[in-house]
């Protein structure tokens, strides 16, 4: 989100950085906040270093919208993890590259890939809504085939975890109540006084969330884990036999 600090005697803009994650436990955590100057892939390297060097060691899945800075750099940092792109804003990129008189049909189609089953069911909805958009909305059609990839990444979680995780909601609702504190303030004196007044609000909904309810079990979502390790490793003894 973006904020206003004084510099000197003129207010700028100012990118804030704010990670939230769903911890082992099942709980929500306030991982990182930051000020930086601008959003850029340098910025995002930079805070992603900066939550690694205080601990977090790994990522399984990052939900955001398609910038792409902090894609590149979630890729960088994180080796390994896979990214979700937000349903939600996805969902309004293709509103902009679509006619008006399709769009609600359109919308039906991308709700039928959202709400699949599993991968192969998503795929099949998307090849179906592929085929209606070709002729209608090309520019549609080449930005849901570029992304099918990034916005079905949640596939590969049990289905009671993808709803919550299929779009960057949580953390929307995470930076309405920062924006309600921040609001009165209008304009921050300094990059610390920023850190100050909002890192405490962060620090008070972290507090909340310790000793809140679960947003997860997470039995299924390790038991599906122990699986994937077992499958993949006994693929990779059958290739080393083979070889």
């Amino acid at each position: 989100m973006y904020i206003k600090v004084w510099d000197g005697d003129k207010p700028v803009s100012k990118a804030l950085y704010i990670a939230i994650a769903i911890n082992p436990d099942g709980k929500r955590e306030v991982v990182g906040i930051a000020v930086y100057d601008r959003e850029s892939k340098a910025s995002y390297k930079e805070f992603l270093k900066g939550l690694k060097a205080r601990g977090l060691a790994r990522i399984d899945l990052a939900v955001s919208d398609s910038h792409e800075g902090l894609v590149e750099a979630l890729r960088e940092e994180f080796l390994g993890s896979s990214w979700q792109r937000c349903q939600t804003h996805f969902s309004k990129n293709m509103r902009d590259k679509c006619p008006k008189s399709i769009w609600a049909e359109v919308k039906e189609l991308l709700g039928a890939i959202y709400n699949a089953r599993n991968s192969s069911e998503a795929r099949r909805q998307k090849d179906e809504l592929l085929a209606y958009l070709l002729d209608k909305a090309p520019k549609a059609a080449e930005l849901l085939d570029n992304a099918f990839d990034d916005i079905s990444a949640v596939f590969a979680l049990p289905l009671k975890y993808r709803k919550s995780l299929r779009t960057s909601n949580p953390i929307e609702r995470f930076n309405e109540e920062i924006r309600r504190r921040e609001h009165p303030i209008r304009i921050f004196p300094s990059d610390d006084s920023v850190l100050r007044i909002l890192g405490s609000v962060a620090m008070e909904i972290h507090d909340k969330w310790s000793a809140g309810r679960l947003v997860f079990s997470m039995d299924e979502y390790f038991d599906k884990q122990l699986k994937t390790a077992a499958v993949t490793a006994s693929t990779d003894q059958k290739e080393r036999r083979v070889a």
